[in-house]
């Protein structure tokens, strides 16, 4: 499997572990232990997601731990986990070895298990490891803290997550909102009720957050857990500057069912034609036979909108070589596709999306 091509490498381990099945371990384990650091990492990547198993392997996966190589480290970690479970106390000793590891991101690969498992004894030095990435001062290691939590899910580490909401760094705090909202979304069961209150009072705090996708969080962990009363902020998403956030508020409000009438329906006369577009998308995909005409008025504006627009265009056409119109008539085209996403959007409350999308398309 020696080459100086990896993709050529990675082909050949794949068709030999394909072609020969169990029996090609024992020349893929001699491969791996001969090969230089990107075959070995090769050659143990394709193990694990071939889910490959039996003694020769185990201990394949044993020796890699001492690697010099840290990917390798983490692979054959992955590879381990895979054939043993969390559960064994042999793993968690390796486990447990691996804290001292020298690479952070081989440390961070073997947490999870740790801060999982009941009455280990290296519960303590995870949790002092965890506490170095968490206040660590290089943010991609806080990062990796962040995502080792995300991975344990439990009632300590929400309590954790919850202390970086409002982190000063961006990406922590981008990290920290998608766990929360993996957790509410995946399992919203499991989120004890006291900590209901102080997880959406943080994500209502977020609403305003420079960071797009940390306000869909925040959108769809009110949605998911907030009351009525924090609930009914939500259509102040309509007015959003991100396209993405506005669809988000859309999707969680659908989500509260017959609960979003009240809800979105004074939206119908708010001031700008977006929060009432929006409006009227929501209401329409919670109850079409009652608010399904709604979005049809909204396409025909949008149409003579667009017959407008090109209207001007051919008037202003001879007038193109100056570069004020020609500016101008840049932007009417512009606006135009805008409106006519916009349609294609808004008929998805009315049609079969996947019909809508072969047409856009």
């Amino acid at each position: 499997a020696q080459s100086d091509n990896p993709d050529y490498t990675a082909f050949l381990v794949r068709l030999i572990s394909e072609m020969g099945g169990n029996t090609a371990v024992p020349i893929l384990e001699k491969a791996a232990r001969d090969g230089d650091t990107a075959v070995r990492a090769i050659i143990i990547d394709i193990l694990v997601a071939t889910d490959m198993r039996g003694p020769l392997i185990r201990q394949l996966y044993t020796d890699m731990l001492q690697d010099a190589d840290a990917h390798v480290r983490q692979s054959a970690w992955a590879g381990l986990v895979q054939l043993e479970g969390e559960s064994g106390t042999a793993l968690q000793t390796l486990a447990g070895h691996m804290l001292n590891d020298p690479d952070p991101a081989v440390r961070a690969r073997v947490l999870p298990v740790l801060l999982r498992a009941e009455g280990t004894p290296h519960r303590e030095q995870a949790l002092a490891v965890l506490a170095q990435f968490l206040h660590s001062e290089d943010r991609a290691q806080q990062v990796q803290g962040i995502r080792v939590l995300a991975q344990v899910g439990d009632v300590y580490a929400l309590n954790q997550l919850l202390q970086f909401v409002a982190a000063a760094a961006d990406l922590v705090r981008l990290e920290t909102a998608v766990a929360l909202e993996t957790a509410v979304t995946a399992s919203r069961t499991k989120i004890p009720p006291h900590m209901v209150p102080q997880l959406t009072r943080s994500m209502l705090a977020r609403l305003d957050d420079p960071v797009e996708r940390v306000r869909q969080a925040a959108l769809l962990i009110i949605a998911a857990l907030g009351t009525p009363g924090d609930q009914a902020i939500l259509p102040q998403a309509f007015r959003d500057s991100s396209q993405a956030v506005r669809v988000t508020a859309v999707n969680a409000l659908v989500g509260l069912g017959k609960a979003a009438v009240p809800i979105v329906h004074p939206q119908l006369d708010a001031p700008l034609p977006q929060q009432r577009k929006l409006a009227a998308m929501t209401l329409s995909r919670v109850n079409v036979r009652e608010y399904g005409p709604l979005i049809n008025t909204h396409v025909t504006a949008n149409l003579l909108n667009i017959f407008r627009h090109q209207g001007y265009l051919l008037a202003l056409q001879p007038l193109t070589n100056f570069a004020g119109v020609a500016v101008l008539c840049s932007a009417l085209r512009e606006e135009n596709d805008r409106l006519l996403q916009e349609i294609f959007y808004l008929l998805t409350a009315v049609r079969n999306p996947a019909d809508v999308r072969i047409i856009h398309e």
